[in-house]
């Protein structure tokens, strides 16, 4: 019972679900040390396929930002020549797993750097926390679209090619923005540690 005069605690403000929420939640060590394995893991399978292949084969990399119906036959035409294009095709629906792992890994480790901001939470910092699940949304999107142009080889669209491409170099560039988001939060906590005197 409260007797007139008296503040009412403060409460919490409650979590909204969305992803700029999840992101601390996902910054604990075992999730992240979980999800950097496996994220490395992803990241050796599909590079193993580029290595074995003879050299000059087109990369993967270099499918996913073709931006061109001819550049993209290119490709595929090689991997075909090379005998690696059912490797590839199985790397890609492989790959439907890989954006929760890497969403998961990047958001944590942006979830930890960010601790000491947690006070300024504002739009600038939400939308930091949300680009990792926006990237991995949109890997689903671009694996979707090459699969599809993939089963319908050589009688696919060109304007498929227009939008699976860009998709894929929005998706690179947001998770180099993750990246340089972490190595700005580490650098800024460091500076701030060694202006404070303490152990960095």
């Amino acid at each position: 019972m409260m007797v007139s005069g008296d503040k009412a605690p403060l409460r919490k403000p409650e979590a909204t679900g969305s992803p700029a929420d999840a992101a601390p939640r996902l910054s604990s060590w075992p999730v992240i040390a979980v999800s950097g394995a496996l994220t490395v893991a992803f990241l050796l399978w599909f590079g193993l396929t580029d290595v074995q292949a003879p050299q000059g084969t087109p990369s993967f990399l270099q499918l996913q930002l073709a931006f061109t119906e001819e550049r993209f036959d290119y490709v595929i035409s090689s991997w075909s020549a090379a005998g690696t294009l059912t490797l590839q095709e199985r790397n890609l629906w492989i790959d439907l797993l890989f954006p929760p792992v890497y969403g998961a890994f990047l958001a944590g480790l942006l979830g930890l750097t960010t601790r000491g901001s947690r006070g300024e939470r504002n739009r600038s910092l939400a939308i930091i926390l949300t680009l990792p699940f926006l990237a991995g949304a949109l890997g689903w999107v671009e694996n979707g679209s090459l699969l599809w142009l993939m089963a319908h080889f050589p009688e696919h669209p060109s304007g498929m090619v227009l939008f699976a491409s860009p998709i894929a170099a929005i998706k690179w560039g947001l998770l180099l923005a993750s990246i340089a988001a972490i190595i700005y939060y580490l650098v800024r906590a460091a500076v701030a540690r060694i202006g404070s005197g303490e152990p960095v």
